[in-house]
């Protein structure tokens, strides 16, 4: 038997913001380097189809309600301008971009708890394998997971109120009987 439980995450916005302040400065930054260097057409070509990805991202972002869809545009944006300036000479901002744009991707993931009688897996990144030999408690309770460690320790998030059909005794009690199984 399997719980998948849907955390809260309130951060998306957040995510969403940062994006389009990182877009705006490669825009910028690219409409800079296409007027002060004497690059060749094919560099200055990329340039101006990699500002108009980036324009089109954020125009995307404030006009589209598919979350979903705003976030591949944001992806093949970030893609697209890491390749500009890794053409342009500039590979270590391209590397940048990317590893930017993985952690956007990452961070747009949906947040579930995997509660199994082997193990709990947390969605953090990377994602954290906790065993029943670690915890003192498990508990779902009035919208809130707890994780109560045997270190003194525990974890306490908000779940996703539409998102989750998990029943709270039938959880409570299964995890009360993998408690047991561990010894604790």
């Amino acid at each position: 038997m399997q719980f998948d439980i849907t955390l809260k995450n309130e951060k998306y916005r957040l995510y969403d913001r940062f994006a389009i302040f990182i877009f705006l400065l490669n825009t910028a930054g690219i409409i800079i380097t296409l007027f002060i260097t004497g690059k060749s057409q094919l560099e200055k070509g990329t340039g101006w189809i990699s500002t108009l990805s980036l324009l089109t991202a954020i125009t995307v972002y404030f006009n589209s309600s598919k979350k979903v869809k705003k976030e591949y545009y944001f992806l093949f944006a970030a893609l697209f301008t890491s390749f500009y300036w890794i053409l342009m000479g500039f590979w270590w901002l391209g590397m940048l971009l990317v590893l930017l744009a993985a952690l956007y991707h990452f961070s747009k993931q949906e947040p579930i708890v995997q509660v199994s009688a082997g193990k709990i897996k947390y969605p953090s990144f990377p994602v954290r394998t906790i065993h029943w030999q670690q915890v003192n408690n498990v508990l779902l309770k009035d919208g809130l997971l707890t994780i109560d460690f045997k270190n003194n320790k525990f974890i306490q998030q908000a779940l996703e109120e539409n998102k989750n059909t998990v029943n709270e005794q039938e959880f409570n009690d299964f995890c009360r009987q993998q408690l047991k199984k561990e010894g604790n």
